[in-house]
């Protein structure tokens, strides 16, 4: 059971987010379906390749990917799963070593989230630098770059930072990659982050708006969850709606 529930979640964490060949640009809110792919054909694997996918998956539960390991570490973790695997006992006192691995690990995946930053920076600078050519967007002094996807309702209404609002979200990386697929969302418009704090107030009710968006006015050095640290962001926001703050009275 136990390793039937690994297997199983290691499965999810494992899966990308969206299939890249489902998102080769960035559309609007509303996506319209798919094709349907045939079913792949089905193939029988061997009991080694069994195994070697399911140490595949052990590492990608336990985060491997992210250690930047040489050759000589990889080595010594193998050495640490057939000890386990032949059912020994711990090569060393888990006491003694405890503390001092957890702040090898932790070094380790620190020099790796350094490593993955300065590529998603130096990735987003060339996006953003290349975007704000794009014929018929605007650059604001913040580095914020946007464009009027469609027009609103006609009432001109935009919302201030102190208004509730009503958005309609799609959300991709720069590689085109989806991670937010017409989500809505209601809230206080200040409490969102500042590229859409800016943005949407450059929006009129009714109207879908791209924004572009660099790291500072996003998630910044810090990522947040799928979304990689340092990365520059496009969304396409339909504004459904705009209400003011209600009024509370001692």
């Amino acid at each position: 059971m136990k390793l039937r529930s690994l297997f199983v979640f290691s499965v999810i964490a494992a899966a990308p987010l969206v299939a890249q060949d489902e998102v080769p640009t960035v559309m609007a809110p509303t996506v319209p379906a798919t094709t349907p792919r045939p079913a792949a054909p089905t193939r029988t694997f061997t009991e080694p390749e069994m195994l070697e996918m399911f140490g595949w998956f052990i590492g990608s539960n336990a985060g491997l990917g992210q250690l930047s390991l040489t050759v000589e570490e990889i080595a010594a973790v193998i050495k640490g799963l057939q000890i386990n695997a032949r059912g020994g006992n711990p090569p060393y006192d888990i006491q003694q070593i405890g503390e001092q691995m957890a702040a090898f690990m932790e070094k380790k995946q620190e020099a790796f989230m350094a490593g993955v930053l300065r590529e998603e920076l130096a990735k987003s600078e060339i996006f953003m630098s290349e975007v704000k050519k794009t014929p018929g967007v605007t650059v604001t002094p913040s580095g914020l770059v946007y464009q009027v996807k469609s027009g609103g309702d006609g009432t001109g209404q935009r919302p201030t930072p102190a208004d509730i609002v009503r958005i309609n979200v799609t959300g991709a990386l720069v590689d085109g990659a989806i991670f937010e697929r017409s989500q809505v969302y209601e809230g206080i418009l200040n409490d969102f982050m500042p590229g859409w704090v800016e943005g949407l107030q450059l929006a009129d009710k009714g109207s879908i708006i791209r924004l572009y968006i660099p790291p500072a006015l996003a998630y910044g050095n810090e990522g947040n969850g799928v979304i990689p640290p340092g990365a520059a962001l496009i969304f396409d926001i339909q504004l459904v709606d705009i209400n003011p703050l209600p009024v509370t009275t001692p």
